[in-house]
């Protein structure tokens, strides 16, 4: 691959514009869960309802990421991404719109199909607007848009519904930054198809799904973080409750304190990548947080003392997100690799990992029930984090210093 690719300054408006859609999308898919409350009567919605309405985002995602780095790929990342672009901004102010549950379930399918198609338009983009040592760097921007959208929409959507009054209302606040990014990418967008990314492209022989089986590292790559997604999702549900029941900490206190998760991933997102491209190495700022995590999920169950409550949870959410740019940028750098695969292969990561997430709230619901403590759930919840400390030991090294040591072999 050629580290030497010139890349125009151009790319800072290109991908700007990508990184705000990224942000406004994932945010109105953050905010639902502090919008229920107000939606329930309206809509009339049982606790099943407003859990399909909660749970089409990772379905969605866990079953469409591999189809759509595979055909989508195939066709401009301009025209995709604007057309995915109208269709979001339409549910958006759709899911404002909806008069029953019916309909906004139905706005929220649409809504969530075109949020995933995001995931390969930005595996292409990185390719065409940048270098391949600032890859995980681009990475780390993009999962720490994520992570700014998840923390806005928990701490500031119950002030913006209390300001535009009400919950419809802020699905047409929504919609409205969505219709203002989305004309900004249809006027701004471009691509930078340089010759050596035409080159990779045009290697490509039949389909991209090829790849999960010519790369067998990749299916060890995805379940890296499935006990960590797992984790996750497991303590952001039940940590609240266990903590107001176990420490009797007021509910806000315990809202505050869940509400640092985000924060530290914002952090961990954005130091990763920078610090992986100049350090030249991937694996340990993958498997150092990852065994970091087990022992930090822990101590959260057995300190009442809010001050290490809060420094340790927001270190649960910098070596959660630590990794994240780290192992979406595995892919990029496996030697004969083409464009299109890196997207087959970044959505079976999103997958699996998808797929863990939303098995953590289901197993700490069930070994809760069938056990009577939730202390003894969350810690079984926190001991499956283990897999991101141990899976990514049998890794390859492919930082650019790995590169250079392969490449100065005779």
């Amino acid at each position: 691959m050629n580290l030497a690719q010139p890349i125009p300054r151009y790319r800072w408006t290109v991908m700007g514009v990508f990184w705000s859609m990224m942000l406004v999308w994932n945010l109105v898919s953050m905010a639902l869960g502090v919008m229920l409350p107000g939606m329930t009567p309206e809509l009339a919605l049982t606790p099943v309802a407003a859990g399909w309405l909660g749970a089409v985002a990772f379905l969605a995602m866990a079953a469409l990421s591999i189809p759509f780095g595979n055909y989508l790929t195939g066709y401009s990342v301009k025209v995709i991404l604007g057309l995915a672009a109208v269709v979001a901004t339409i549910s958006a102010f759709g899911q404002g719109w909806a008069p029953d549950f019916a309909s906004e379930l139905a706005m929220r399918s649409v809504f969530v199909i075109a949020l995933v198609a995001l995931r390969p338009a930005q595996v292409l983009l990185i390719q065409q607007w940048f270098q391949a040592r600032e890859y995980a760097t681009a990475n780390g921007i993009t999962a720490g848009a994520m992570n700014i959208a998840q923390a806005l929409g928990l701490g500031l959507t119950p002030w913006l519904m209390v300001l535009v009054g009400g919950w419809r209302n802020a699905f047409y606040f929504f919609g409205g930054l969505m219709l203002l990014t989305t004309a900004l990418w249809l006027v701004l967008a471009r691509e930078h198809r340089h010759p050596e990314y035409q080159a990779r492209m045009a290697a490509q022989e039949g389909t991209p799904l090829k790849v999960l089986v010519r790369y067998r590292m990749l299916w060890l790559l995805a379940f890296c973080q499935i006990g960590s997604a797992l984790a996750w999702l497991a303590f952001l549900t039940f940590w609240p409750t266990f903590a107001i029941q176990a420490y009797g900490l007021p509910l806000i206190t315990a809202g505050y304190l869940i509400g640092l998760l985000p924060f530290g991933s914002i952090f961990g997102s954005f130091l990763s990548g920078i610090l992986s491209d100049r350090l030249g190495l991937r694996k340990p700022l993958i498997w150092i947080p990852g065994l970091c995590l087990p022992v930090c999920y822990l101590v959260v169950l057995y300190t009442d003392s809010v001050p290490v409550l809060a420094g340790v949870l927001f270190f649960i959410g910098f070596c959660a997100f630590v990794v994240v740019p780290i192992i979406y940028t595995f892919p990029y750098e496996l030697e004969g690799i083409r464009p299109r695969e890196i997207a087959v292969a970044s959505g079976l990561v999103y997958t699996v990992t998808t797929f863990g997430g939303s098995l953590g709230p289901l197993v700490a619901g069930f070994v809760t029930q069938a056990t009577g403590s939730l202390h003894g759930a969350l810690v079984f919840c926190a001991m499956c984090a283990v897999t991101l400390g141990v899976l990514p030991m049998f890794l390859p090294e492919t930082g650019w210093r790995a590169q250079r040591r392969r490449a100065a072999k005779p």
